[in-house]
């Protein structure tokens, strides 16, 4: 399989899972949800930062060329997210915390893609000057 092929599978494989993380995650955030008591009260806030965080990797590295609207976007699902759950479900109410938290996981998210492509040109200018 040519370098080009290998290229191909692992951005339609990245689309997909992109595409397949939005809907598992709309599902989860529109689910009614019993009230917990108890735990750590900023687990919510930490699950979200994590949720946006991975969408956001997967998304600009399965739409490289559209990273700015990738992330628009993804800051935009999290509000809609938030009026949503107010709006259709009992047991959950929007929370401009939440999509802080969101917003933040964006960043997060972006902060990975930068060092991955950093830590990608660093290792091709590695091979580059070891195959000389």
């Amino acid at each position: 399989m040519s370098k080009f092929n290998s290229r191909i599978n692992l951005n339609l494989i990245t689309i997909f899972l992109f595409w397949a993380c939005i809907i598992a995650s709309s599902f989860v955030m529109l689910i009614d949800l019993t009230p917990k008591t108890g735990g750590w009260p900023y687990w919510d806030k930490v699950q979200h930062i994590v949720g946006f965080s991975i969408l956001t990797t997967l998304g600009c590295f399965a739409y490289m060329q559209k990273k700015t609207w990738i992330c628009a976007g993804l800051v935009t699902y999290g509000a809609l997210i938030e009026y949503f759950q107010s709006a259709l479900t009992v047991s959950r109410t929007a929370s401009f915390g939440d999509w802080l938290a969101d917003i933040f996981g964006v960043a997060m998210g972006i902060a990975v893609c930068v060092m991955i492509k950093n830590l990608r040109a660093k290792n091709a200018a590695v091979l580059t000057s070891n195959a000389i």
